[in-house]
């Protein structure tokens, strides 16, 4: 399966448009989740992914299409079973498969960080949220208390939440939306490079979806964002470039101009043609 660009100004595979720092470099990168030569496993790749500072990065495809592993691969990690048999990735100009366990754990967090599906997994159920976010602060080497209030009530501001009432708060006194809104502060709490948002409005409900690709909206204005959907709703709203996957594989890249109007890739044609049908169906249950 080949590759579609659309785009009129390429940099490179998969490449921003126009002259911009390199933030993330994915350079033919393979991975292997199971054994696929068993016939019980499979192969995602050879990948080539480029992204510029301010970039917002739309992953889009359909389940099993492989944007949840490259979205691990940003961050140097990989689920059970996954292994890199070729190629490099580079974030911020480090090499993440090179990189010894004390200098990942660093980059996590600092350099790149990840906004996971389902926020209630993800925090800590007996730890208040500024408990939290100290922790988080201080796992990468910020120890002053006035600072740590300081970095936290930020954060917490940029995800328009009220930081006072929050910090006080556990886990499960928040709403949904609100626990949404507490892993973009804790990805933004210690201001890295690039963040990489995995799902992150499937499991809410659809006005609460609405509200978090709205302070999406906000947040790519000064952030690097990598977001992994399935949804073309969501990447139609937040893309500077959408990057379409199929069975392992990147099958088309453009704007989202291009993609919405004139899709090249019979992939890409579906995932066009099936939001539009949703959109009919949800004008016509509304009539």
């Amino acid at each position: 399966m080949t590759e579609t660009t659309n785009t009129t100004k390429p940099t490179g595979a998969g490449g921003p448009a126009g002259a911009t720092q390199l933030v993330v470099d994915v350079s033919q990168l393979t991975v292997e989740l199971g054994d696929p030569d068993r016939g019980h496993g499979v192969r995602i790749g050879p990948v080539d992914l480029r992204i510029g500072r301010g970039e917002c990065v739309c992953v889009v495809g359909t389940s099993g299409a492989g944007k949840s592993t490259i979205g691990q691969a940003l961050l140097g990690m990989l689920g059970p079973g996954g292994r890199v048999t070729g190629g490099s990735v580079r974030v911020a100009g480090t090499s993440l498969f090179e990189a010894d366990d004390k200098t990942l754990r660093s980059l996590r967090g600092s350099t790149v960080t990840m906004i996971f599906q389902d926020p209630t997994s993800a925090l800590n159920p007996v730890r208040r949220l500024d408990k939290i976010f100290a922790d988080v602060l201080k796992a990468h080497g910020t120890t002053g208390k006035d600072e740590i209030v300081a970095r936290t009530r930020e954060a917490l501001t940029a995800a328009e939440l009220d930081p006072d009432a929050a910090m006080r708060r556990y886990a499960h006194e928040l709403s949904g939306g609100m626990r949404q809104r507490v892993m973009v502060a804790l990805a933004l709490v210690n201001r890295p490079a690039v963040i990489v948002a995995d799902e992150p409005t499937t499991a809410l409900d659809p006005t609460t979806q609405k509200e978090v690709i709205e302070l999406f909206g906000v947040l790519k204005r000064t952030n690097t964002l990598v977001v992994i959907t399935h949804d073309l709703r969501v990447a139609r709203r937040l893309a500077d470039r959408i990057v379409v996957m199929s069975l392992g594989r990147i099958v088309e890249t453009g704007t989202v101009e291009e993609i919405m109007t004139a899709p090249r890739h019979p992939v890409t044609q579906g995932l066009v043609a099936n939001q539009k049908l949703t959109k009919v169906v949800k004008r016509r249950d509304r009539s």
